[in-house]
């Protein structure tokens, strides 16, 4: 995840494409990650900041604000997800 947001988002390499795997535990776990990161990347807003943010810097600084929401309202959490707790090791994507 962290390798697809930097080249993707941070960086803004042209034409990076995801990987099919992301070393989650199972096939489902790469799946949902693949489709939370496909909508978030191609995102209206989120390829507008890609563009309109001059530096890297500044396009890592807006990803990791929790302040940061689209004109709808969505959040980082809404593509991600968020817990309050650590996952427990082992634990299946229909534990969550």
């Amino acid at each position: 995840m962290y390798n697809a947001i930097h080249a993707a988002f941070i960086l803004g390499e042209r034409g990076y494409s995801l990987p099919p795997k992301f070393g989650m535990f199972s096939g489902e776990g790469n799946t949902l990650l693949h489709i939370a990161l496909r909508r978030f990347l191609t995102h209206p807003e989120v390829v507008a900041a890609r563009k309109s943010l001059n530096h890297p810097q500044d396009r890592l600084e807006a990803f990791q604000d929790d302040d940061v929401s689209t004109s709808d309202g969505t959040e980082i959490f809404e593509y991600f997800g968020y817990r309050n707790k650590p996952i427990p090791w082992g634990a299946g994507v229909e534990s969550l």
